[in-house]
């Protein structure tokens, strides 16, 4: 048994020296020629040979390392006849409540359910207006007006579990006026325009996604929406977005376009339609998207997010991710350190209390540090941008005219370059390359 053994280690000795002696690699078969080199030369070749195979090992790693690491480059395509794309998202802010003739029926119905005082119909009912007011239509620009409110000089009439039900229920919604439709979408689309809450107070999202999750129906859910997908346009396609405002209505409207897969945040640009005037304005596109061959990689790989990105961390008070749900899961951060509570129109766990309007006037303190998303001493999320991203900038705007009717015209223009996000190395790029350093 020990002779048979001997007999395979010699045999394998003689086959690797047959085989590193007519060798094609340089160096390698001056080792194993024992008649021609002498111990002094095959001593040399070597330690050339280990010092050949580390350099390929370590330039081999190098490779294996960019493609763990960096994959994906961003590539500038212009083919955009093949290009499709998602119509925007409009979130429509109107600073109004609903005309007064509706208001004391509302609040006649609200004070029955929510048994908020006996008095709102009638000495109380102004006070109480100007309460919803300053409610609804404060943001964390103007927050400190509310120090009347923390000083107890001015009444609070809700508790904050009622902010929500009852802004819902006084406020402007544009998808309640009667005649033709508040909204056209292009291409005779069909979508449905929704009550959400926002940093800028209720607001109305037509064509949604992902602002879906802050409307009164899902805001306290984790159920994925699927109803509607976003309206999908290409260059042969006539891109306008028509809004009209009822006239019983006299207050200004915001209106923010952003991508389908973001929620507005109060920083965004907005279009500005004062009452009765007709608004001209247009948007081009920038747009960077995320080929097929990318998606399956890890975050750290795409250096991006998708709204779902399976097997990741999900955001805490969301089911789905966009780089603005990432800034505020620190806003709420920030505003649960230094006043123990949330504004009503983020989404919490049970146990974060809402701010009143108290509260609210104690976030105002931290303006900077709430509109930026950033505080050191608080370990916010680390935000990456979206992995598919539409930022629209307004570039032409017709001065408003005095019209019959409140009127928003706004024209999408189709994008003349895309940026695509690809891969730069696949797993046969890798086999090659590393082929290629050994070679």
């Amino acid at each position: 048994m020990a002779m048979k053994k001997s007999s395979i280690w010699n045999s394998i000795a003689d086959n690797t020296k047959y085989s590193v002696s007519i060798s094609s690699i340089s160096g390698v078969s001056y080792i194993c020629n024992n008649g021609k080199r002498s111990l002094i030369e095959r001593i040399f070749w070597i330690g050339m040979v280990i010092c050949m195979i580390i350099l390929a090992a370590w330039q081999g790693l190098s490779v294996y390392t960019h493609y763990k690491e960096r994959p994906v480059i961003v590539t500038v395509d212009n083919a955009y006849f093949e290009w499709k794309f998602e119509f925007p998202t409009a979130t429509i802010c109107s600073v109004d409540l609903k005309p007064d003739s509706q208001l004391r029926t509302i609040i006649e119905k609200l004070n029955l359910k929510l048994n908020i005082s006996r008095q709102l119909l009638g000495s109380e009912y102004a006070d109480f207006i100007n309460y919803l007011q300053d409610l609804a239509f404060k943001n964390y620009m103007s927050y400190h007006e509310y120090k009347e409110y923390s000083a107890r000089i001015k009444r609070e009439f809700l508790h904050p579990d009622q902010y929500m039900e009852v802004l819902d229920e006084v406020t402007l919604n544009i998808a309640e006026t009667t005649g033709k439709p508040a909204i056209n979408f292009p291409m005779k689309q069909v979508r449905p325009v929704l009550r959400v809450f926002t940093e800028w107070g209720p607001c109305m999202v037509a064509n949604p996604n992902v602002s879906i999750y802050f409307t009164p129906k899902y805001f306290n859910s984790s159920n994925l929406y699927a109803d509607y997908q976003p309206i999908v346009f290409t260059v042969n396609d006539l891109t306008s977005f028509l809004f009209q405002k009822p006239n019983s209505t006299k207050g200004v409207s915001h209106i923010y376009f952003h991508a389908p897969n973001e929620v507005m945040e109060i920083m965004d640009r907005k279009d500005t339609l004062p009452h009765q005037r007709f608004l001209t304005s247009k948007y081009e596109a920038d747009v960077v998207q995320t080929s097929q061959n990318v998606l399956p990689l890890t975050v750290e790989q795409k250096n991006c997010r998708l709204p779902l990105d399976y097997g990741e961390e999900p955001l805490l008070h969301s089911p789905v991710y966009s780089y603005n749900l990432c800034k505020f899961e620190c806003r709420i951060k920030i505003a649960l350190k230094y006043c123990n509570c949330t504004p009503y129109y983020y989404r919490r766990l049970a146990h974060e209390p809402i701010c009143n309007l108290s509260g609210l006037y104690c976030l105002s303190k931290y303006k900077t540090q709430l509109i930026y998303a950033r505080d050191s001493s608080i370990e916010c999320p680390n935000c990456l941008q979206n992995c598919d991203v539409y930022v629209f900038r307004g570039y032409e705007t017709a001065l408003p005219y005095t019209f019959l009717q409140t009127t928003l015209d706004t024209g999408i223009i189709f994008p003349n370059i895309v940026y695509i996000r690809n891969l730069v190395y696949s797993k046969i790029d890798l086999t090659g390359d590393l082929i290629f350093y050994k070679l």
